[in-house]
């Protein structure tokens, strides 16, 4: 991994980087920037196949988890961590919220080098098609929310009793269109499998 003074090298380009992006900075693009500094092992070139990917954001978010644990024992700042966003805050930003949270299973998880060695190609290949697997159900959840005339935030509950609505009003048997009726059922199907 990394020596003392590596780590400690890395902990300040990355620091840099992250004050140059006071508004926060994404995974990647936080990637991007490092790829740019010399002998920080990170580069682009590692984005272009899945494990190699995984690997790469698996010990980014490791270095940035220490890096996180280094900040508030010197009582400087912290870090918010999310692929989508890394920024730099002060103590008193999270202090209220920290004494909320006990514990973090994704800091343990990424401090545990252990889960990167035992995580295989096949591994990530499962997860990356889970993924995308929910991915499209939630993209055709809204469609069919709004088939049922309802809004994205609508319970099941709701679901359940407009479906019964419109199955009602709009069965074939009872002098509904059948092709609206299909369409309620279809969109019925795709927001029980999401």
């Amino acid at each position: 991994m990394y020596s003392s003074e590596e780590l400690g090298s890395l902990y300040t380009t990355i620091v840099e980087i992250l004050r140059r992006f006071p508004s926060g900075i994404s995974e990647y693009n936080l990637l991007k920037e490092l790829a740019t500094e010399e002998n920080c092992g990170f580069t682009t070139d590692s984005l272009a196949e899945n494990f190699t990917m995984f690997q790469t954001h698996f010990l980014l978010f490791h270095v940035l988890y220490k890096l996180k644990d280094h900040l508030e024992t010197h009582k400087a700042e912290t870090l918010e961590i999310h692929c989508l966003k890394i920024q730099l805050h002060s103590l008193t930003f999270t202090r209220n919220i920290d004494n909320l949270v006990k514990s973090d299973p994704l800091k343990d998880y990424y401090l545990d080098l252990q889960n990167l060695q035992k995580t295989t190609e096949d591994d990530v290949e499962e997860l990356l098609k889970s993924f995308w697997m929910q991915w499209k159900s939630y993209q055709e959840r809204n469609p069919s929310l709004q088939v049922l005339g309802l809004p994205e935030d609508a319970s099941t509950e709701e679901i359940e009793k407009r479906y019964r609505i419109l199955v009602k009003k709009h069965h074939p048997d009872k002098g509904g269109n059948p092709e609206t009726f299909q369409k309620i059922q279809t969109a019925m199907e795709h927001i029980r499998n999401s």
